[in-house]
Formats: structure tokens, sequence, C-alpha cells
């Protein structure tokens, strides 16, 4: 899997213990990492999520990953806000 980002983003991911033995090559602005597909599937886009739109990450399979994860966590999040305004509404009738 390779990530393009800023240099410093790349420096903290390198240190992460799940990247850091599995970096293959290092370039200034892009990384690439060797990781097992099921690592790809599982782990590695929720380690992903803090850094948000700083990653390009260049895996079809990641990517489908994170948005699947991403589209999770609104759908969570949104339900969860419109049960707190369905409350909300309730106490001023």
């Amino acid at each position: 899997m390779r990530i393009v980002a800023q240099e410093q983003v790349l420096n903290e991911l390198c240190r992460h213990w799940l990247f850091g033995h599995a970096l293959a090559e290092r370039e200034p602005e892009a990384a690439v990492f060797k990781l097992e597909s099921s690592t790809l599937a599982t782990f590695v886009p929720y380690f992903l999520m803090p850094y948000g739109t700083s990653l390009t990450i260049q895996s079809e399979l990641l990517v489908r990953r994170m948005a699947e994860a991403s589209l999770a966590m609104a759908n969570h999040y949104g339900t969860m806000l419109t049960n707190l305004e369905g409350r909300k509404e309730d106490k001023h009738e």
C-alpha cells in the first residue's frame, strides 16, 4: 500500500507500531507499506482515520474499507444526533 502525504505526517505514521515494521520504501512525501490484505481490511482503516483527508491512499481495498468505515461512523452519529434532537423537541412540547 502506498500513501502520499506531507513528510511530517508520514514520519508520524512510520513511528506507529503497526506501520513502522511494515515500511518497505520511503520518499519525502510517500511511503510504501507491506501489510497483509486482512490487516488492510480490518485494523488499518481505524488507525488512519485520525489523519482525515491529509492522506492519499493508493490501495483500492483500503480506500474502499476507509469509505465503508467512515460511512458507518457517519450513520452512527447521524442517528445519535437525530435521537438527541427528537428528545429535545419532546421536552419543548
